[in-house]
């Protein structure tokens, strides 16, 4: 069990089906969440021993009154209606309506986000909100919870006639998040890479920053190397005809021995980052002029 001064997030009790039917079945209440008022007493037992049997589902009890007044909980990866990561979670609550604007939902929710990081380990808790339920968002706000930008519709939820749900985020700060954006032996067209003659290591980072309509000259390259589309999008053409976009986002790695060259046909500036796995004294590309000097003269 989770608390604090006046609350308890403690497991469900078939006991609280009538407390639960009692703010649940209220009309302001679940559709702000998206699902249908409760209409007996007998539904809201038979929520409590299905949808609410869960080690992460909890009623939030006012320790004054001692009786459940609202829920909390996380949806696990899997389970969630936002494409989340392994390690994240997907937080949701509500509180009946006497106990609104009293800062117990910020209370619960606390509590809730202190388990899922500093008990449960997760990386990431996302959370979300009808956009006409502005409230619910300044509780994830007030938890550190920023606007990822993202807009869901969850047809299958009660009531949502195209209601739009903005998307919330909370990051642990004490991880760090590590995406890989490839691991292979090959380059972008399936070649295999090859191998290295015995030399001296020498690994370079270097930042190309390309303005649209521009087209980088005929090179290959003999060191393997590969790239990041940080912004925009790189079209790579080889001489014989074939061709990849890389978007901003994406990695490729680059041919060995292929002559090609790369252009910008995209309307914004392209940021890429390439790195090359080199050896001393090789060069990291060289340039084949005279493909262009033979394409001027057609």
């Amino acid at each position: 069990m989770l608390q604090t001064e006046r609350l308890l997030l403690r497991p469900w009790s078939e006991s609280d089906a009538e407390a639960l039917f009692k703010y649940a079945s209220d009309p302001d209440v679940g559709p702000r969440a998206g699902w249908s008022p409760h209409k007996s007493v007998e539904e809201s037992m038979e929520i409590i021993r299905t949808i609410f049997h869960s080690d992460h589902i909890w009623a939030i009890e006012l320790k004054e009154t001692q009786q459940p007044i609202g829920c909390i909980g996380y949806y696990a990866h899997g389970e969630s209606n936002i494409n989340i990561g392994e390690n994240d979670v997907e937080a949701g609550y509500w509180i009946a309506k006497p106990y609104w604007n009293r800062g117990i939902c910020t209370e619960a929710l606390r509590l809730l986000i202190d388990y899922c990081f500093n008990v449960k380990g997760f990386h990431t808790i996302w959370s979300d909100f009808f956009v006409d339920n502005p409230a619910s968002g300044r509780v994830m706000e007030k938890c550190g919870f920023h606007d990822t930008g993202e807009i869901n519709y969850c047809s299958h939820l009660y009531h949502t006639n195209g209601r739009p749900v903005k998307i919330m985020k909370l990051e642990r700060k004490d991880t760090v998040q590590t995406t890989e954006l490839l691991r292979t032996s090959q380059s972008w067209d399936g070649a295999e890479l090859p191998n290295y003659p015995i030399g001296k290591p020498e690994l370079v980072s270097i930042r190309y920053v390309f303005p649209p309509g521009k087209k980088l000259s005929w090179h290959h390259h003999d060191v393997m190397n590969y790239g990041v589309v940080q912004q925009g999008e790189l079209t790579i053409i080889t001489l014989d005809g074939k061709e990849r976009t890389v978007y901003a986002g994406e990695a490729v790695v680059e041919m060995v021995g292929t002559i090609h060259h790369g252009e910008n046909r995209g309307s914004v500036p392209v940021i890429l980052n390439m790195f090359y796995i080199s050896q001393k004294g090789l060069p990291l590309s060289v340039p084949h002029p005279e493909i262009h000097d033979r394409q001027q003269e057609k």
